[in-house]
Protein backbone atom coordinates (compact mmCIF):
# COMPACT_ATOMS: atom_id res chain seq x y z
CA UNK A 1 0.00 0.00 0.00
CA UNK A 2 2.94 2.32 -0.52
CA UNK A 3 3.04 5.04 -3.17
CA UNK A 4 3.82 3.73 -6.62
CA UNK A 5 3.38 4.47 -10.33
CA UNK A 6 0.04 5.07 -12.03
CA UNK A 7 -0.31 3.57 -15.48
CA UNK A 8 -1.81 6.01 -17.95
CA UNK A 9 -2.67 5.33 -21.57
CA UNK A 10 -4.18 7.18 -24.51
CA UNK A 11 -5.89 5.52 -27.42
CA UNK A 12 -8.43 6.03 -30.19
CA UNK A 13 -11.09 3.44 -29.46
CA UNK A 14 -13.99 4.35 -31.73
CA UNK A 15 -14.20 5.22 -35.40
CA UNK A 16 -17.28 7.12 -36.54
CA UNK A 17 -18.19 5.57 -39.91
CA UNK A 18 -19.97 8.65 -41.22
CA UNK A 19 -17.00 11.00 -40.89
CA UNK A 20 -14.04 8.69 -40.13
CA UNK A 21 -13.44 10.86 -37.06
CA UNK A 22 -11.77 9.04 -34.21
CA UNK A 23 -12.97 9.26 -30.62
CA UNK A 24 -10.11 9.50 -28.10
CA UNK A 25 -10.02 7.48 -24.91
CA UNK A 26 -7.84 7.63 -21.81
CA UNK A 27 -7.28 4.66 -19.52
CA UNK A 28 -6.03 4.88 -15.96
CA UNK A 29 -4.85 1.71 -14.24
CA UNK A 30 -4.23 2.28 -10.55
CA UNK A 31 -7.15 1.08 -8.40
CA UNK A 32 -6.38 -2.63 -8.62
CA UNK A 33 -4.66 -4.85 -6.08
CA UNK A 34 -2.19 -4.15 -4.66
CA UNK A 35 -3.82 -0.84 -3.72
CA UNK A 36 -1.27 1.86 -4.48
CA UNK A 37 -1.71 5.58 -3.96
CA UNK A 38 0.21 8.51 -2.44
CA UNK A 39 0.10 8.64 1.35
CA UNK A 40 -2.21 11.65 1.47
CA UNK A 41 -5.02 9.57 -0.02
CA UNK A 42 -4.61 6.90 2.67
CA UNK A 43 -4.69 9.64 5.28
CA UNK A 44 -8.16 10.61 4.06
CA UNK A 45 -9.52 7.31 5.41
CA UNK A 46 -8.29 6.52 8.94
CA UNK A 47 -8.99 2.79 9.49
CA UNK A 48 -10.55 3.39 12.91
CA UNK A 49 -13.24 5.55 11.26
CA UNK A 50 -14.12 3.09 8.51
CA UNK A 51 -17.44 1.31 8.98
CA UNK A 52 -17.60 -2.36 8.09
CA UNK A 53 -20.53 -3.49 5.96
CA UNK A 54 -23.69 -4.73 7.63
CA UNK A 55 -23.74 -8.46 8.37
CA UNK A 56 -26.57 -10.86 9.22
CA UNK A 57 -25.71 -14.18 10.86
CA UNK A 58 -28.20 -16.01 8.63
CA UNK A 59 -27.32 -14.05 5.48
CA UNK A 60 -25.91 -17.05 3.63
CA UNK A 61 -28.70 -19.47 4.50
CA UNK A 62 -30.69 -18.73 1.32
CA UNK A 63 -27.74 -18.09 -1.04
CA UNK A 64 -26.84 -20.91 -3.49
CA UNK A 65 -23.40 -22.33 -2.70
CA UNK A 66 -22.18 -21.60 -6.24
CA UNK A 67 -22.88 -17.91 -5.62
CA UNK A 68 -20.29 -17.80 -2.83
CA UNK A 69 -16.77 -17.97 -4.31
CA UNK A 70 -15.06 -18.06 -0.92
CA UNK A 71 -11.35 -17.84 -0.32
CA UNK A 72 -10.32 -19.27 3.03
CA UNK A 73 -7.99 -16.43 4.01
CA UNK A 74 -10.71 -13.86 3.32
CA UNK A 75 -13.16 -15.59 5.65
CA UNK A 76 -10.53 -15.49 8.39
CA UNK A 77 -9.67 -11.77 8.14
CA UNK A 78 -9.86 -9.78 11.36
CA UNK A 79 -11.88 -6.54 11.52
CA UNK A 80 -8.60 -4.63 11.63
CA UNK A 81 -7.41 -6.26 8.41
CA UNK A 82 -10.76 -5.61 6.75
CA UNK A 83 -10.51 -1.92 7.57
CA UNK A 84 -6.96 -1.76 6.18
CA UNK A 85 -8.15 -3.35 2.94
CA UNK A 86 -11.04 -0.90 2.70
CA UNK A 87 -8.69 1.99 3.42
CA UNK A 88 -6.48 0.94 0.51
CA UNK A 89 -9.45 0.57 -1.80
CA UNK A 90 -10.90 3.97 -0.91
CA UNK A 91 -7.48 5.62 -1.18
CA UNK A 92 -6.82 4.22 -4.65
CA UNK A 93 -10.27 5.31 -5.83
CA UNK A 94 -9.72 8.85 -4.56
CA UNK A 95 -6.35 8.91 -6.26
CA UNK A 96 -8.02 7.80 -9.49
CA UNK A 97 -10.74 10.43 -9.11
CA UNK A 98 -8.06 13.09 -8.86
CA UNK A 99 -6.54 11.96 -12.16
CA UNK A 100 -9.93 12.05 -13.85
CA UNK A 101 -10.26 15.59 -12.53
CA UNK A 102 -7.00 16.48 -14.26
CA UNK A 103 -8.36 15.15 -17.56
CA UNK A 104 -11.57 17.18 -17.19
CA UNK A 105 -9.56 20.26 -16.25
CA UNK A 106 -7.56 19.76 -19.43
CA UNK A 107 -10.73 19.68 -21.52
CA UNK A 108 -11.90 22.90 -19.89
CA UNK A 109 -8.52 24.57 -20.45
CA UNK A 110 -8.75 23.70 -24.13
CA UNK A 111 -12.37 24.90 -24.25
CA UNK A 112 -13.55 21.46 -25.39
CA UNK A 113 -16.03 20.54 -22.67
CA UNK A 114 -19.01 22.19 -24.37
CA UNK A 115 -18.52 20.16 -27.52
CA UNK A 116 -17.42 16.79 -26.17
CA UNK A 117 -19.29 13.78 -24.81
CA UNK A 118 -17.38 12.34 -21.86
CA UNK A 119 -17.91 8.74 -20.74
CA UNK A 120 -16.27 7.42 -17.57
CA UNK A 121 -16.36 3.67 -16.97
CA UNK A 122 -14.63 0.80 -15.23
CA UNK A 123 -14.72 -2.94 -15.89
CA UNK A 124 -16.45 -4.21 -12.74
CA UNK A 125 -17.33 -3.47 -9.13
CA UNK A 126 -15.58 -4.80 -6.03
CA UNK A 127 -16.86 -6.47 -2.89
CA UNK A 128 -15.84 -4.99 0.44
CA UNK A 129 -17.19 -7.65 2.76
CA UNK A 130 -20.86 -7.89 1.76
CA UNK A 131 -22.00 -11.50 2.32
CA UNK A 132 -18.44 -12.04 3.63
CA UNK A 133 -17.20 -11.71 0.04
CA UNK A 134 -14.24 -9.74 -1.27
CA UNK A 135 -12.95 -8.84 -4.72
CA UNK A 136 -15.08 -9.49 -7.82
CA UNK A 137 -15.92 -13.16 -8.37
CA UNK A 138 -19.68 -13.13 -7.83
CA UNK A 139 -22.88 -11.73 -9.35
CA UNK A 140 -24.07 -9.65 -6.40
CA UNK A 141 -24.50 -5.90 -6.70
CA UNK A 142 -21.09 -5.11 -5.24
CA UNK A 143 -19.22 -6.94 -8.01
CA UNK A 144 -21.47 -6.30 -10.99
CA UNK A 145 -22.19 -2.63 -10.24
CA UNK A 146 -19.44 -0.77 -12.07
CA UNK A 147 -19.18 3.02 -12.34
CA UNK A 148 -20.60 4.61 -15.47
CA UNK A 149 -20.84 8.37 -15.96
CA UNK A 150 -22.02 9.90 -19.22
CA UNK A 151 -21.70 13.64 -19.64
CA UNK A 152 -23.47 15.12 -22.65
CA UNK A 153 -23.32 18.84 -23.49
CA UNK A 154 -26.67 20.48 -22.81
CA UNK A 155 -28.12 17.49 -20.96
CA UNK A 156 -31.17 18.32 -18.81
CA UNK A 157 -30.35 15.48 -16.37
CA UNK A 158 -26.86 16.78 -15.56
CA UNK A 159 -25.70 15.55 -12.16
CA UNK A 160 -28.60 13.12 -11.72
CA UNK A 161 -28.10 9.49 -10.70
CA UNK A 162 -29.86 6.41 -12.04
CA UNK A 163 -29.83 2.85 -10.73
CA UNK A 164 -31.24 1.51 -14.00
CA UNK A 165 -29.72 -1.75 -15.22
CA UNK A 166 -27.37 -1.17 -18.15
CA UNK A 167 -24.67 -3.16 -19.94
CA UNK A 168 -21.45 -1.99 -21.49
CA UNK A 169 -22.65 -3.30 -24.85
CA UNK A 170 -25.07 -0.35 -24.61
CA UNK A 171 -22.28 2.23 -24.82
CA UNK A 172 -21.57 1.87 -28.54
CA UNK A 173 -25.21 2.37 -29.65
CA UNK A 174 -25.47 5.22 -27.13
CA UNK A 175 -22.52 7.02 -28.68
CA UNK A 176 -24.02 6.45 -32.12
CA UNK A 177 -27.39 7.85 -31.04
CA UNK A 178 -25.81 10.93 -29.47
CA UNK A 179 -23.72 11.61 -32.57
CA UNK A 180 -26.54 10.78 -35.02
CA UNK A 181 -24.79 7.72 -36.44
CA UNK A 182 -26.69 4.57 -37.42
CA UNK A 183 -25.93 1.45 -35.40
CA UNK A 184 -25.37 -1.73 -37.49
CA UNK A 185 -28.13 -4.33 -37.11
CA UNK A 186 -25.69 -6.96 -35.85
CA UNK A 187 -24.74 -4.88 -32.80
CA UNK A 188 -26.13 -6.01 -29.45
CA UNK A 189 -27.01 -3.40 -26.89
CA UNK A 190 -29.53 -0.60 -26.54
CA UNK A 191 -29.00 3.13 -26.58
CA UNK A 192 -29.07 4.65 -23.11
CA UNK A 193 -30.38 7.98 -24.33
CA UNK A 194 -33.83 7.40 -22.71
CA UNK A 195 -32.10 7.10 -19.32
CA UNK A 196 -30.11 10.26 -20.04
CA UNK A 197 -33.44 12.02 -20.50
CA UNK A 198 -35.15 10.40 -17.50
CA UNK A 199 -32.84 9.02 -14.82
CA UNK A 200 -35.35 6.61 -13.29
CA UNK A 201 -34.55 3.64 -11.09
CA UNK A 202 -35.27 -0.08 -11.51
CA UNK A 203 -36.28 -2.25 -8.56
CA UNK A 204 -35.46 -5.95 -8.95
CA UNK A 205 -32.44 -8.17 -9.61
CA UNK A 206 -32.70 -11.71 -10.97
CA UNK A 207 -29.75 -14.08 -11.28
CA UNK A 208 -29.79 -17.64 -12.59
CA UNK A 209 -26.84 -20.05 -12.83
CA UNK A 210 -26.70 -22.90 -15.35
CA UNK A 211 -30.42 -22.81 -16.14
CA UNK A 212 -31.16 -22.85 -12.42
CA UNK A 213 -29.25 -26.06 -11.72
CA UNK A 214 -26.71 -24.12 -9.65
CA UNK A 215 -29.16 -21.77 -8.02
CA UNK A 216 -31.49 -18.82 -8.56
CA UNK A 217 -31.44 -15.45 -6.80
CA UNK A 218 -34.10 -12.75 -6.80
CA UNK A 219 -33.82 -9.53 -4.79
CA UNK A 220 -36.07 -6.52 -4.25
CA UNK A 221 -33.85 -3.44 -3.88
CA UNK A 222 -36.71 -1.29 -2.65
CA UNK A 223 -37.19 -3.31 0.53
CA UNK A 224 -33.85 -5.12 0.64
CA UNK A 225 -30.96 -3.03 -0.76
CA UNK A 226 -28.45 -5.21 1.08
CA UNK A 227 -29.52 -8.41 -0.74
CA UNK A 228 -30.22 -10.27 2.51
CA UNK A 229 -33.44 -12.02 1.44
CA UNK A 230 -33.50 -14.28 -1.62
CA UNK A 231 -37.09 -14.18 -2.94
CA UNK A 232 -36.61 -16.92 -5.55
CA UNK A 233 -39.42 -19.44 -5.25
CA UNK A 234 -41.46 -17.28 -2.86
CA UNK A 235 -45.18 -17.52 -3.66
CA UNK A 236 -45.90 -13.83 -3.13
CA UNK A 237 -43.31 -12.91 -5.77
CA UNK A 238 -44.02 -15.70 -8.28
CA UNK A 239 -45.61 -13.43 -10.91
CA UNK A 240 -42.77 -10.90 -10.80
CA UNK A 241 -40.14 -13.64 -10.80
CA UNK A 242 -41.69 -15.22 -13.90
CA UNK A 243 -41.61 -11.84 -15.64
CA UNK A 244 -37.93 -11.38 -14.74
CA UNK A 245 -37.09 -14.91 -15.89
CA UNK A 246 -38.83 -14.29 -19.22
CA UNK A 247 -37.01 -10.98 -19.73
CA UNK A 248 -33.66 -12.63 -19.03
CA UNK A 249 -34.38 -15.47 -21.46
CA UNK A 250 -35.30 -12.96 -24.16
CA UNK A 251 -32.09 -11.04 -23.53
CA UNK A 252 -29.95 -14.17 -23.75
CA UNK A 253 -31.47 -15.07 -27.12
CA UNK A 254 -31.17 -11.50 -28.39
CA UNK A 255 -31.73 -11.08 -32.10
CA UNK A 256 -32.52 -8.11 -34.32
Amino acid sequence: MKPGPLEVGFDYSFLLPSTNDRVPSVYLDGHHVPFIAPTKYFDMYPPEKIKLVERHDDDRDDIPVHSLPDKAYQLEMSDQTKRKVMQGYYASISFMDAQVGRVIAGLKALNLEKDMIVIFMSDHGYQMGAHDLWMKYDLFEGSSHAPLIISVPGSKTKGQKSDSLVEYVDIYPTINALTVVNTPDAVMGTSLTPILKDASTKRYRYTIRKEGQKGVEFYDYESDPGEFTNLAGKKDYAEIELKMKTMLAQRRTYQH
